[in-house]
């Protein structure tokens, strides 16, 4: 590690921050409603048919991010597509108060359309902040990082009960209500990152070699989270018959969230004050996977209170794995690509994700039964991923080792 001389983040960090914090919000609020809403007396819709448009939904959701990033980049800049973007989103919650099957479908397209807008396009715009200052930007997108992990967890259940307990409507509007105050402080904002310079000269294909390789990273590192996550669910499970534990299940359920908001504060210190290779971090990110995973693989040969302290170190590795990894490849994403194409790379990340997760999807339908094998293949994956990073950290030493 190297220690950073200048650590102070610039104010629109915060304001950028705040605002994913409250549209995320919206966003899983609206989310969770949403399924109730269609099979409620007011649409009528069976279940099937309610999970089926939920899922268009939140796979559209993610893959307009590709076309908002280019919308961004090359058609209305970054911060005027967030603008519409948020815009978009809250226009699309008020449209889905009508009750009505067009105005839900009307609505969902706009929330659709304007989440594609405005979340590569604030990544993209975030990044930019720290082009002149590139050793803060894991600390900057850890900050982001904790910006949407708190928007979620909040979002979801407090408009989701305001909506089931009172009105669907009331749902939609405060949904609609925090996607406008999203955008609003950036409505009045000056244009902060026109002028800054760019203390990098571009080698496209060396760079494109590191996109390509960062976002191949990214959708694996999910897809095992994925594959193993049967075991996890295996593990929550075994509470169930610990009857002294007078612990409600859903406490262990989250308890991975629960180690977020203290670690990603401490890395968010760390990091404003030293720097460390970004595919180290990468590495790390894999080795605490396979680790958590590997903890919660022998866990269920314990049993009472050592039982729960295993399961409970695994829940802190997975934690630190997601940390050490999210964010990195974030700030990778922004050091290797072209500002001018910044949010179309960004609108990109997830897409390999949701490719691997539909192409393993019968493999994951299998391991459903399987959870002992599940952390099994996560604990092997895992490791392979963190041997391959290592390997290409090695074979462009050249250049990574001059990585900041």
């Amino acid at each position: 590690m190297k220690k950073i001389k200048l650590h102070s983040h610039n104010t629109y960090t915060y304001i950028y921050a705040g605002s994913r914090l409250i549209e995320i919000a919206a966003y899983y609020g609206l989310r969770s409603v949403l399924v109730l809403y269609m099979v409620s007396d007011t649409l009528n819709m069976s279940q099937q048919e309610a999970l089926n448009i939920y899922a268009w939904f939140t796979g559209l959701f993610l893959a307009s991010m590709a076309l908002g990033g280019v919308i961004g980049d090359l058609v209305t800049g970054n911060k005027n597509a967030i603008i519409i973007g948020g815009i978009l989103q809250a226009v699309g919650a008020f449209v889905m108060c009508l009750y009505s099957t067009t105005g839900l479908y009307i609505g969902l397209a706009m929330v659709i359309f304007g989440g594609g807008l405005y979340s590569p396009n604030l990544k993209a715009r975030f990044g930019k902040l720290y082009l002149n200052k590139p050793e803060l930007l894991d600390a900057g997108f850890t900050i982001l990082y904790l910006a949407v992990f708190l928007g979620s967890i909040t979002g979801a259940p407090v408009i989701g009960y305001i909506g089931g307990e009172y009105e669907w409507m009331y749902g939609f509007i405060i949904a609609g209500l925090l996607m406008l105050g999203s955008v609003i402080f950036l409505l009045f904002s000056r244009d902060e990152v026109r002028n800054l310079i760019v203390g990098r000269n571009f080698n496209f294909s060396y760079n494109l070699i590191v996109i390509l390789f960062v976002l191949l990273m990214s959708g694996l590192f999910w897809t095992v989270q994925e594959l193993a996550y049967p075991g996890i669910r295996n593990a929550i499970s075994g509470f169930q018959g610990l009857d002294y534990v007078d612990i409600p299940r859903s406490f262990w359920s989250a308890l991975d969230s629960i180690f977020v908001v203290p670690l990603s504060i401490l890395a968010i210190v760390l990091w404003s004050y030293y720097y460390q290779n970004r595919f180290v971090k990468l590495s790390v990110g894999f080795l605490l996977g396979a680790l958590g995973f590997g903890i919660l693989l022998v866990a269920s040969a314990y049993q009472g209170e050592t039982f729960i302290l295993i399961f409970a170190l695994s829940a802190f590795m997975l934690s630190l794995s997601e940390i050490y990894f999210a964010p990195t490849i974030q700030s990778l994403v922004v050091r290797y690509t072209n500002p001018k194409y910044l949010a179309t790379v960004m609108g990109l990340i997830s897409v390999p994700g949701r490719l691997f997760v539909v192409l393993t999807a019968s493999i994951a339908i299998d391991l459903e039964n399987k959870p002992g094998f599940a952390l099994t293949i996560g604990v092997a994956l895992m490791a392979i991923l963190f041997a391959i990073v290592l390997v290409f950290m090695k074979s462009g030493k050249n250049i990574i080792g001059k990585e900041v």
